[in-house]
């Protein structure tokens, strides 16, 4: 696969932002994951699939627990984002990917602003 440099130049912060994203709130700590029966080490896998001619999917995924809902919907009422009505309907905040510095992160990397917008959206750039 050949990919423009301007396009890898594009791709690069949001792609570190998710892989930062898998780091600091997907995998486990060692201990944790040694618990669960998994390797103390996490795995980060990004694939790139041609899709048509010009376009090709970029998936990150990691080997991580997820996203705890039921915490992102307490966190979410205490602030003030969602409503009761919301969480007692039983449905979920629409996405959790708001600007924002993250309560608890591992890496060294300071938080882009920029990001979690540019991570929601599928755009093709030919």
């Amino acid at each position: 696969i050949e990919i423009d440099r301007r396009v890898l130049d594009e791709l690069k912060d949001p792609l570190l932002h998710l892989v930062r994203n898998s780091i600091d709130h997907g995998i486990e700590k060692p201990g944790r994951r040694q618990e669960l029966g998994k390797s103390r080490r996490g795995l980060i896998t990004i694939a790139v699939i041609p899709v048509q001619a010009n376009n090709v999917e970029i998936t990150v995924r990691d080997d991580g627990g997820g996203v705890d809902a039921s915490r992102v919907r307490e966190i979410a009422l205490r602030l003030g984002l969602i409503g009761a009505e919301l969480v007692a309907g039983g449905r979920r905040p629409r996405d959790c990917s708001s600007p924002g510095p993250p309560r608890h992160r591992r890496t060294n990397c300071p938080p882009y602003g920029s990001s979690p917008p540019i991570t929601r959206t599928t755009s093709s750039i030919s």
